[in-house]
């Protein structure tokens, strides 16, 4: 039962500004995902929303935890793409900027 209360009253926890946009964050990266796997939006789009999502987490959660997760979405991301070129359905150059995008990540990952 105790749990039962913990958990209505977690769920009830008012939002505040960073958790909103934290939310919002996560969404528009998950939206843009899908729309840059059916083709229809480009990697920066991706990347962008992947930054502001990492922005955001550092305000809630902290720096690490930010860049890392930010790493690793790159790093899920560069494979998608590497795929996708490979099937003809990405141009070359996307590799160069996920090769950025991954250095990027990395760096921010030891010194976030």
């Amino acid at each position: 039962m105790l749990a039962l209360f913990a958990a209505l009253a977690l769920a009830a926890a008012p939002s505040t500004p960073q958790t909103t946009r934290l939310d919002a964050a996560a969404r528009a990266f998950a939206s843009n995902s899908a729309r840059f796997a059916a083709g229809v939006t480009d990697v920066e789009s991706v990347y962008t929303w992947s930054m502001r999502w990492a922005d955001a987490e550092r305000d809630v959660d902290g720096a690490v935890k930010a860049a890392t997760d930010h790493s690793k979405r790159m790093h899920t991301l560069r494979d998608q793409v590497a795929d996708r070129v490979k099937a003809g359905g990405e141009p070359a150059s996307d590799l160069d900027a996920v090769a950025w995008y991954v250095a990027d990540a990395d760096l921010r990952v030891t010194n976030p």
